[in-house]
């Protein structure tokens, strides 16, 4: 089974949980919160190599990282768009997103999850996040500088949400079958 970290990048902490991460199961084996230490904030480089001094006091030592940013460093957004195939989505929903946002789609990253269609609805649903280039630089920099290769950089809710899309249409849903989501807060 392959380890991964987890890592949930809050203004003035940072917490994780390491797992092994098979096609069918996850064990748990460690979990860590640590204050961040206000002389380092502005430094990626200086807060990784302090990171990667806690990891390893804490007896994690994972090569791979996936990272969760907080909801207020991400703007989601909701778009209707016109009926579009799935190869003609991505070009409408950049088009749309820029159309819609106030700083240049240079410097933001973007990503979109389709959502299911709905009775009524006469177009293609998305829910659009974008963040800040610059603030995905950042982690990647305090990661390399703390031993870890950021892998995935997310938001919670969004990939809760792109979760279920991706498995809806592999999933027999029986009117017993029972779905769990954790999130450690």
């Amino acid at each position: 089974m392959p380890e991964l970290l987890a890592i949930d990048r809050e203004k003035h902490r940072i917490c994780g949980v390491l797992a092994d991460v098979g096609s069918d199961s996850v064990r748990i084996r460690n979990t860590f919160s640590f204050d961040l230490p206000e002389n380092l904030q502005d430094s990626p480089s200086e807060l990784g190599a302090w990171l990667r001094e806690e990891l390893r006091k804490a007896g994690i030592s994972a090569r791979q990282a996936i990272v969760s940013l907080p909801r207020e460093d991400v703007v989601v957004r909701y778009l209707d768009l016109p009926p579009a195939t799935d190869d003609e989505l991505p070009t409408l929903v950049r088009f749309q997103a820029a159309a819609k946002s106030t700083v240049s789609l240079d410097q933001l990253a973007l990503d979109y999850v389709p959502l299911p269609a709905r009775e009524g609805a006469t177009g293609r649903e998305v829910l659009v996040a974008t963040v800040d280039q610059d603030r995905i630089r950042r982690l990647k920099t305090l990661g390399e500088s703390a031993g870890v290769d950021v892998v995935s950089v997310g938001v919670s809710s969004i990939s809760t949400a792109a979760l279920v899309a991706v498995l809806e249409d592999e999933i027999t849903h029986e009117p017993e079958d029972v779905s769990i989501i954790i999130a450690r807060h």
